[in-house]
């Protein structure tokens, strides 16, 4: 008995995302992450998880059906139609509150997995074992937070980036440093781990003018590229554009932070 192919079919995503946190490179999961035309947000789509892999993909796009599945007689070739690029808005969010929302415009079709950055919220739980610096950033025109400004912090020579929530809330959880000071001996007969510390330095972007806010069902949510793209802030007091503090083995670092935004 021999069969004969009546027809194929193909099918091809333009959209899946790889979502990584932005201190250790590792996968997140549990993620919720919706895609939409830049003119349409009403046309948005929500992502699956891939079956065989962390990535987050997409089904059938608006504007895109005629160029993800096609179809051809018997065991003819698949004859793809050019792909059109379009602009797309990506919102990716996390439902246990591990991570701050990512906003961003995406151009579809994708070639490849679009990579999204995610950086920790405060309400997130630190790795123990790691670094932790926390704090809240207020503005030295009076006692309200700089929502969504962004931190440098530079410890032992490597740079982490720590995203403000909207009330100006921020947490890093980072390694420790690879190359330790001497101990000079364990306890008793030396200090131990206790007294290894480093010196912490921290610069702050923050203009809040500058923000832009383009989805109209998360009308609190910032264009990640806006957060990121603010300008050089000062602290106060002092008016410099960076601060240095101690980090101890072991300990939080928290900080209350004043600063003037640009």
């Amino acid at each position: 008995m021999s069969t004969v192919p009546l027809e194929r079919l193909g099918y091809r995503g333009v959209l899946s995302l790889d979502c990584r946190d932005a201190v250790s490179g590792t996968v997140v999961s549990g993620l919720v992450a919706e895609a939409w035309p830049r003119t349409d947000p009403r046309a948005r789509r929500t992502a699956r998880r891939s079956p065989t892999s962390q990535l987050l993909g997409f089904g059938t796009l608006p504007d895109h059906p005629l160029e993800q599945r096609v179809r051809a007689p018997g065991d003819g070739p698949l004859d793809w139609p050019a792909a059109t690029s379009r602009p797309y808005r990506v919102l990716v969010t996390d439902p246990r509150r591990r991570y701050l929302p990512v906003l961003t415009d995406v151009t579809v079709p994708q070639p490849a997995p679009h990579t999204v950055t995610l950086h920790a919220a405060p309400t997130s739980l630190p790795r123990g074992g790691w670094a932790v610096v926390r704090g809240q950033v207020l503005s030295a025109g009076g006692p309200r937070p700089l929502p969504w400004a962004v931190l440098t912090i530079e410890l032992a020579g490597r740079a982490h980036t720590a995203r403000c929530d909207a009330a100006g809330v921020f947490l890093l959880n980072a390694p420790y440093p690879e190359a330790l000071p001497p101990l000079f001996g364990s306890p008793p007969a030396g200090p131990g781990l206790s007294t290894m510390t480093w010196t912490v330095e921290i610069g702050i972007s923050s203009a809040p003018d500058t923000l832009t806010f383009t989805d109209p069902q998360h009308p609190d949510v910032p264009d990640t590229a806006s957060v990121l793209g603010q300008a050089q802030a000062t602290f106060d007091p002092g008016g410099g554009p960076t601060l240095t503090r101690t980090l101890t083995f072991g300990e939080v670092l928290a900080l209350s932070l004043t600063a003037t935004p640009a």
